[in-house]
């Protein structure tokens, strides 16, 4: 069985749990869940029960800073299903169930603003005169910005010029502020990229395909 498998003949997840493994060396704990949602939608392994089992406890390492183990556990499977369900899917397509715990839903996120603002604070060190332009005017304006009248502001460039790196700097700071953001993007691959990131049609339950006489 040993030789098939190494000529092809037969699958096994090993290439996914050796590509986990150095992912736990290497990345985060969110990258981890992101790499655990693209391997679970893209790559059919063949148990995938078994590789949450065997590396859930690194996806949630984060999240245990503010909960007990299995309350981790279980907000770092949400993390997952709700990006799963952007591509309407679902963890128990794949064989995983639902967590016990589900308590931590009820309760609010817990922020650490002053570690926010200090990631906020370290990213804003390294932009660019273009970008710093945009991370300034941004948080004045909502300093500014009246009861009435929002702001609106519309950041373009080519690709690999740093709008996610903006992005991403401006949600951190404004955390470390106490201020509530909520990350969106148009596609999943995007929402990704951004902390807490959903797809706007996942986030405001928008219809597939938005007409005229649609409402969320």
């Amino acid at each position: 069985m040993e030789a098939a498998k190494r000529r092809g003949l037969l699958r096994d997840d090993t290439e996914y749990e050796r590509c986990i493994a150095e992912t736990i060396i290497f990345q985060m704990p969110q990258q981890l869940r992101t790499l655990c949602y693209v391997i679970l939608l893209y790559c059919n392994p063949t148990k995938p029960i078994d590789l949450w089992n065997w590396f859930k406890a690194y996806m949630a390492e984060d999240l245990m800073q503010h909960v007990d183990a299995q309350a981790a556990e279980a907000m770092a499977f949400y993390a997952i299903e709700e990006k799963l369900k952007d591509q309407g899917r679902s963890c128990s397509d794949f064989g995983i169930p639902l967590p016990i715990s589900v308590s931590y839903l009820l309760e609010p996120k817990i922020i650490n603003k002053e570690e926010e603002l200090q990631i906020g604070q370290e990213m804003y060190a390294m932009l660019n005169q273009d970008q710093r332009s945009a991370a300034d005017a941004i948080p004045a304006a909502h300093r500014k910005q009246s009861t009435t009248v929002g702001s609106c502001f519309f950041i373009d460039g080519p690709e690999g010029t740093g709008k996610t790196y903006l992005y991403n700097t401006l949600y951190h700071l404004f955390m470390g502020q106490g201020v509530q953001v909520i990350p969106v993007a148009w596609t999943g691959i995007a929402a990704s990229l951004l902390p807490e990131g959903r797809t706007v049609h996942s986030r405001f339950k928008l219809p597939v395909p938005i007409l005229e006489t649609s409402t969320s």
